[in-house]
């Protein structure tokens, strides 16, 4: 006998001696679906997908409602400046035909070549002057606005932050910028302060 046919008896006997139950077992084993990994990370990334749409659009919806409105449309800086304008030059203040001597001040002149201050504290000059620097061309008005530190400089918020726009007088000038929305709003608070 030779050695292949050894081997073989030995296989016979030995699958003879399996229990049937294992048998029938292997016969009907069917291999569990195992999913791909880059199918699962395609579910992860749409699931995700869906929840940042489903969060974000009632999200918009709301956000337009509120515009439709326009009880949330905020003022465009234009609207601000018009307000400001009117406001110095409809402002009951003391004219004067030259700048009165004093300490920081709102200093407005008015068509008729007539001068108005508002006293100001030194925190409020600042808050003018740093934000004198919006890169907006200026629509025409009569009305010329300086502000006097305590300092006795003088500067413009309708001119672009330079040295050439700070003086120890007041000066004339041709408005280089738009002012912008807290310098008009801060200018209008100071107003309704001095009419109290």
């Amino acid at each position: 006998m030779t050695d292949k046919e050894r081997y073989a008896d030995i296989l016979v006997d030995s699958i003879g001696e399996i229990d049937d139950k294992y048998i029938n077992e292997a016969q009907t084993y069917t291999r569990a679906f195992r999913m791909p990994g880059y199918v699962k990370a395609a579910i992860a990334m749409a699931a995700s997908l869906l929840l940042i749409v489903g969060l974000m659009l009632p999200l918009a919806v709301i956000g337009g409602i509120g515009k439709r409105s326009g009880s949330a449309a905020p003022k465009s800086n234009a609207s601000y400046s018009t307000m400001m304008y009117d406001a110095l030059k409809n402002t009951d203040s003391e004219k004067y035909e030259s700048v009165p001597d004093g300490g920081a001040a709102l200093i407005w002149r008015t068509a008729d070549n007539a001068y108005h201050t508002v006293p100001l504290d030194e925190k409020t000059a600042e808050i003018i002057y740093q934000s004198a620097e919006a890169p907006l061309k200026t629509g025409e008005s009569d009305v010329k606005i300086w502000i006097r530190t305590s300092d006795g400089d003088y500067f413009s918020p309708e001119l672009k932050r330079s040295r050439g726009n700070v003086d120890r007088t007041v000066f004339d000038y041709s408005p280089e910028i738009s002012v912008d929305e807290n310098t008009a709003e801060t200018i209008l608070s100071v107003l309704k302060e001095d009419k109290k």
